[in-house]
């Protein structure tokens, strides 16, 4: 299945009334090729949720359909990769803003994924729990970090081989998932900082349990295999993870106009097509509105010691 995000505004009248375009518009391109363009699906879908005045998320509205032998839903649209200023030197978005943001976009939930650890946490769920409160509401707070993996053991700390760490966003499913997940990301800061806390595959094996996992931006040990032109680490890797988390482990797709990713992005389509791995469309949030970039950008030029 590839699920594509929607933000509908009711149930069944608008759902309805844009099928015909996304079938008429995309019936053909998916009939004849192995991917479609996501990125102007994705712009269409958007287009039409400007016209939307008020989000209805009563009974979570689905829609399906079938073109080619493929089954393809629409599905309201929640960040799942996220960071916010506490993914020290990187992000700028402060989490109340960000809450905010979300909620006044429609949004049933929000994930904030910050780099190696959780120290926004508790910030964020409480003012989530507020804001419900006094909005009666029932949006998401979801819990997560984008850990890096050691390529080798976490004890390991030779430069030039295990400076470099690969990116693996870990989402919690339940309680048990947040106890693993704080568990792993002290066990980084205690016994796998390496100019960068790291986790290794023993930890997850051995701590995954209650965790999603998803397959991580270009610096994911999967992207990074494919630009390396290394396909027999692909499938190695893919089938790792699938076996690990199950139906929890999702291939993640992303656009942000940068050549590798257009590059990796059909390949990565594939890999899942050939797995049954499931799909998940995030966007690798840094900032909250695009006047803020400029700000981000100076950041990372403090970070990097770079102008």
């Amino acid at each position: 299945f590839i699920y594509l995000m929607f933000n509908p505004n009711s149930v069944a009248e608008h759902i309805e009334k844009y099928k015909e375009k996304i079938l008429d518009q995309y019936a053909e391109a998916l009939k004849e090729s192995e991917y479609f363009d996501m990125e102007a699906l994705f712009n269409a879908i958007f287009e039409y949720q400007k016209e939307c005045q008020k989000i209805d998320y009563s009974g979570q509205p689905k829609f399906e359909f079938v073109i080619a032998d493929q089954t393809y839903f629409l599905r309201p649209f929640v960040h799942l990769h996220t960071h916010t200023e506490y993914s020290l030197s990187d992000g700028i978005a402060k989490i109340e803003a960000l809450v905010d943001k979300a909620m006044a976009d429609g949004m049933s939930g929000l994930a904030i994924t910050d780099h190696a650890n959780m120290f926004g946490i508790a910030e964020f769920v409480e003012y989530v729990e507020r804001k419900n409160r006094k909005l009666d509401t029932s949006f998401k707070p979801i819990i997560g970090c984008e850990v890096y993996v050691a390529r080798r053991r976490m004890e390991d700390r030779v430069h030039g081989v295990d400076n470099d760490p690969y990116h693996l966003v870990l989402l919690c499913e339940n309680r048990k998932g947040y106890e693993n997940l704080c568990l792993m990301v002290s066990e980084a800061f205690q016994h796998g900082f390496y100019g960068k806390p790291r986790v290794d595959i023993p930890l997850l094996e051995k701590h995954h349990e209650g965790l999603i996992a998803l397959s991580a931006c270009l610096a994911g040990e999967i992207p990074r295999a494919l630009l390396a032109g290394d396909m027999d680490r692909v499938e190695e890797t893919a089938l790792f993870y699938k076996e690990l988390f199950g139906d929890d482990f999702y291939i993640e797709i992303q656009d942000h106009g940068i050549e590798d990713q257009a590059t990796v992005l059909p390949m990565l389509l594939q890999l899942a097509r050939k797995h049954d791995i499931q799909l998940v469309a995030t966007n690798d949030c840094h900032y909250i509105n695009k006047e803020d970039s400029k700000m981000q950008y100076a950041l990372i030029c403090v970070q990097t010691n770079k102008t």
